[in-house]
């Protein structure tokens, strides 16, 4: 498996117990740190010696790569037939392994399985504020949907946004290695993240199925690289630069597929068809972010279905809409007074 961690040393140990302890013991676990300044790398090299565990090392990066470069840049080094990608601060069901290595024994025609997730707050318990549980239900196909039997997961699945996060996956060791191989990775610093590129190659490359199983818990809390916004002081999270700075890099990650030699002659003409409609999509966000009109809000509506793929919902993708209105009139108000009137 592959493991990255930045100063996450509040739980990694929890996370790696997890691992350590599965009914189907896991091979190889390769840990690569990205600079942290706290004890992460100090109680993952204990863990290791106090264990005793052949095929377990992390290694420090010589400089801060960022989320997604982190993993990307490692794929490579992966040996094993099946790789679990795993974050810092979950928590693996004990049957996590034996569970989705047994499935994609039994469909080798998989290239990627996903397994659902249950939400927990920094103590493992089920947070108390139902507004986190409502967010992240809404995030992500993982969280939410019919759960009681398995689900595909096509390409279109994955153009525009991360339809599942890594955590969650399992993939074949050929196709990590061939996308680590391949290199050219698009800028993910500031919007889609490794989980959507390796979502885009799997999903070229062979079949992609979520499973109905619960096989992990999700903790969310302040310190989450991707989660900690979640609670927001005004409703916009960002400012209108970085969010035009967010939607370019999205959409040169969506043109850069199309410009990879090793995937852009896999990609079927639909599937192309698919990523250009999504980065023209991007382009339109961007060019209403820097000359915002009525014209083009109006185009924007025209192509509603792009906000409602990328957010899983109708009331989700009118909120993007909004939000894309509220940034580019620079309009922005605290939520903590909106309530308090409202």
């Amino acid at each position: 498996m592959l493991l990255t961690t930045f100063n996450g040393d509040a739980f990694i140990e929890e996370q790696l117990t997890s691992i350590l302890h599965q009914t189907r013991a896991v091979d190889q676990v390769l840990i690569f740190d990205d600079g942290s300044s706290d004890r992460t790398v100090e109680k993952v090299k204990a863990f290791i010696e106090l264990n005793g565990l052949d095929g377990w090392s992390i290694n420090v990066n010589p400089k801060n790569l960022g989320p997604a470069s982190n993993i990307l840049t490692h794929l490579e080094a992966l040996s094993g037939d099946i790789v679990f990608l795993g974050d810092q601060d979950d928590v693996w069901e004990l049957n996590k392994v034996a569970v989705m290595t047994r499935h994609m024994a039994d469909h080798p025609n998989l290239s990627m399985l996903v397994s659902r997730t249950t939400i927990v707050d920094k103590n493992g318990e089920k947070p108390a504020d139902p507004w986190i549980l409502k967010k992240m239900l809404n995030n992500s196909r993982i969280h939410r949907g019919p759960s009681g039997s398995i689900q595909e997961l096509t390409f279109d699945d994955f153009v525009g946004y991360s339809a599942v996060p890594l955590h969650a996956m399992c993939v074949r060791g050929d196709v990590l290695r061939k996308i680590g191989k391949a290199g050219g990775f698009p800028d993910l610093s500031m919007s889609l993240g490794a989980d959507w590129y390796i979502g885009i190659w799997s999903a070229v490359l062979g079949d992609c199925q979520l499973l109905p199983d619960t096989l992990m818990r999700r903790r969310v809390h302040g310190g989450n690289i991707s989660l900690g916004g979640l609670r927001k002081k005004t409703v916009l999270s960002s400012t209108q630069d970085r969010r035009i700075t967010m939607l370019r890099e999205s959409r040169d990650a969506h043109l850069a597929l199309l410009e990879n030699d090793e995937l852009g002659m896999k990609l079927s003409h639909s599937d192309r068809r698919s990523v250009e409609q999504a980065a023209a999509f991007l382009a339109e966000r961007i060019a209403f972010s820097e000359v915002p009109s009525l014209a083009r809000a109006l185009r924007l509506i025209i192509q509603f279905n792009h906000y409602h793929r990328s957010s899983g919902t109708i009331r989700g993708g009118v909120r993007m809409w909004v939000a894309d209105v509220m940034y580019a009139l620079n309009i922005n108000w605290n939520t903590v007074k909106r309530a308090k009137h409202g």
